[in-house]
């Protein structure tokens, strides 16, 4: 069974995560456990960059439920130019 594509914007990618989960449908919550699917980390490739230029991490996560299991798309949110 194929669940609805949900997208979120994510600033920090340590929030990511708890952001899917929080924004998943009850029947996607009900088809995961939210112990496993919070376990998931993800993290800034460049730390030092991170810290100096947060903006320019934003990302767009989507996500479906797919049976026991979850689709995910990660993609960059380009910066603001100026």
């Amino acid at each position: 069974m194929f669940g609805n594509l949900t997208t979120v914007e994510v600033a920090d990618p340590y929030r990511a995560s708890r952001l899917i989960w929080e924004n998943l449908s009850l029947q996607g919550r009900a088809l995961l456990n939210e112990r496993e699917a919070c376990s998931r980390q993800y993290e800034a490739f460049d730390w030092r960059r991170f810290r100096a230029e947060p903006e320019s991490f934003r990302s767009k996560f989507s996500f479906a439920p797919i049976g026991a299991k979850c689709a995910l798309r990660v993609s960059p949110i380009p910066a603001p130019l100026g």
